[in-house]
């Protein structure tokens, strides 16, 4: 969208991969997707720095969105973390409780 402005011009867009809130304005906030900054104008003026947002609205060139839907992603780090401790564990105990087989290829229980 920020590479190619003048395309989305007055359209309604959605932005949530990656962004996340590095300045507080006037008007709402700034925005950093991937190293690209956006300027988004919504009542939404209390989203905490460095924090996960997902916003839609219509976009004005060169980088300005004036959003009308404003979602904090509070704690989607912390999230993020947890979430690995399960896959962690499986990666560890899964290898613990079976064999592979070369010749089929296939997995089989350990036999205590």
């Amino acid at each position: 969208m920020l590479k190619n402005p003048e395309q989305y011009a007055g359209r309604r867009v959605a932005v949530f991969i990656e962004a996340r809130v590095t300045a507080h304005t006037a008007d709402g906030f700034m925005l950093d997707q991937r190293g690209a900054q956006l300027q988004v104008h919504a009542a939404a003026k209390n989203a905490p720095l460095d924090e996960f947002v997902a916003v839609a609205g219509i976009f004005q060139p060169p980088n300005h969105l004036h959003a009308d839907t404003v979602h904090l992603a509070l704690g989607r780090r912390w999230k993020m973390a947890v979430s690995v401790i399960p896959v962690l564990a499986l990666v560890f105990l899964l290898p613990m409780a079976l064999n592979f087989d070369r010749q089929t290829r296939s997995f089989t229980l350990r036999r205590g």
